[in-house]
């Protein structure tokens, strides 16, 4: 139930970085008959296996309202692209290994399947522990976007007190006869941009340059000197009163 719970969350929030499955059943229907076949009566035939699994669901349904066919692996993998790791027992009486082969089989994103010695219930060995590891790293610390397959085009994020580069260049191609707005005007039109934008996300801050002063003002390169009217004016004075001296 874990893998097969951690397969439905991850289908739902691709914002989880990987996967590790153990086992995973591929449908709880598939998975009752499978049971009833091995383990009832080997004259069973096939429409009374379906009869019986119908009365389990009708009684699971009434005392735990829970219908049985909503737990199906193979639906959610098709809409995963969380990075996955499923491996199995190769001697899994219980859950037999064609499920997780399915399962893995069906993923919309990478998934890595691998069939370990032992059963249902047994102790996984050190070489399975040594690849969970090596998951891990790879999903969590060098590679943790993953290979997922996004099907989101470019959003506009606004962070509050923070403007993305691209919302930064669109005010500025609108307000390019503009002259420079104040720092608090900015920040106010963020806000309220934040506000409005319905696909506004807790991203990671993006760094950016406010710009100090407007370009017809530039900075005075160094040696340059300020030179006022008053200045100048008095300066025409001296060199009038050094000509008739």
């Amino acid at each position: 139930m874990g893998a097969v719970t951690s397969i439905m969350y991850a289908a739902k929030d691709a914002s989880i970085k990987c996967i590790v499955c153990d086992s995973p059943f591929s449908t709880l229907r598939l998975l009752i008959k499978d049971l009833v076949k091995r383990y009832g009566s080997k004259r069973f035939p096939a429409r009374l296996v379906d009869g019986i699994v119908d009365r389990i669901r009708k009684r699971i349904a009434k005392r735990a309202a829970f219908n049985i066919d909503e737990l199906d692996a193979l639906k959610y993998a098709s809409e995963c692209v969380v990075p996955t790791f499923i491996f199995h027992g190769d001697t899994d009486d219980f859950v037999v290994p064609s499920h997780s082969i399915a399962v893995s089989n069906a993923f919309k994103g990478s998934c890595l399947h691998h069939l370990v010695a032992g059963g249902h219930n047994d102790e996984r060995g050190e070489d399975v522990r040594e690849i969970i590891v090596q998951f891990l790293t790879l999903y969590l610390i060098h590679k943790p976007q993953g290979e997922r397959d996004r099907k989101m085009g470019p959003q506009p994020v606004f962070i509050k007190g923070i403007q993305s580069e691209a919302a930064k260049k669109k005010k500025a191609e609108e307000s390019s006869t503009s002259s420079c707005r104040d720092e608090d005007d900015d920040n106010d039109d963020i806000d309220d941009a934040s506000v409005a934008n319905e696909n506004y996300a807790p991203l990671a801050p993006i760094s950016f340059t406010r710009p100090l002063l407007c370009a017809a003002s530039p900075l005075p390169t160094p040696g340059d000197e300020t030179i006022t009217a008053d200045e100048e004016e008095g300066k025409e004075e001296e060199k009038e009163e050094e000509a008739t001296a």
